[in-house]
């Protein structure tokens, strides 16, 4: 069994035929990453931005357990951007050897946590997101630190999600049943959607749970 089973949907704007916002998941030497971006507009355009993050982050020579590793992601993602409209980004980083996870947020991609107590009842945790904009201004870049649990839900979504998909979200799920029902109920037509679920097992490698 993997250490993370995750699932992502996305959906384009109206009258577009690719939408711009997009995901990374990838294993790294501690555990993995996984991240969300939503560059400023939609469709073809916005895409051709959103890879451009995903591709920075890729290939970065950031060495993993360095302090200001997330930071220093954001910065390289933050002069890759320079002269376009920027983009929104979050990202998390999960270190599976101590059960920590580190996430940073610029913009309107949104994340939250749902966890489980040992009675079965479900806490929600937003995690702070900061104003700026990826490739225009940016904000003091600091991550927050969290405590990993077996089971721990992450959730993350652009905005072209309605914030009220966690009003009435499912008890039993798994994570592409979930990104398949927020997408499918809780999409708003007039913007790229994209939504990314992954689930903390600490088991083995990252892999996707489809």
């Amino acid at each position: 069994m993997p250490d993370v089973e995750y699932a992502a949907a996305s959906v384009p704007c109206e009258g577009e035929d690719v939408c711009g916002d997009r995901m990374l998941f990838a294993s790294t030497k501690k555990g993995f990453i996984f991240g969300v971006v939503d560059a400023i507009g939609h469709g073809k355009d916005a895409a051709v931005l959103s890879d451009a993050v995903i591709d920075t982050i890729g290939n970065s020579q950031v060495a993993e357990d360095a302090e200001d590793y997330l930071p220093q992601l954001f910065k390289q993602c933050h002069e890759r951007l320079r002269q376009t409209r920027g983009a929104a980004l979050s990202l998390a980083v999960f270190d599976v050897q101590s059960n920590a996870m580190q996430w940073l947020g610029i913009g309107n991609v949104s994340g939250m946590i749902i966890s489980r107590d040992r009675s079965g009842m479900a806490s929600y945790h937003p995690l702070l997101v900061q104003s700026g904009v990826v490739g225009d201004r940016l904000a003091y870049l600091k991550p927050v630190q969290r405590t990993l649990r077996p089971g721990d839900t992450f959730i993350v979504t652009t905005d072209g999600i309605r914030p009220s998909f966690a009003d009435r979200l499912p008890t039993r799920f798994t994570p592409r049943s979930l990104a398949n029902h927020i997408i499918d109920t809780y999409r708003m037509r007039r913007d790229d959607a994209l939504v990314l679920v992954a689930r903390y097992r600490k088991c083995g490698h990252a892999g996707n749970c489809d």
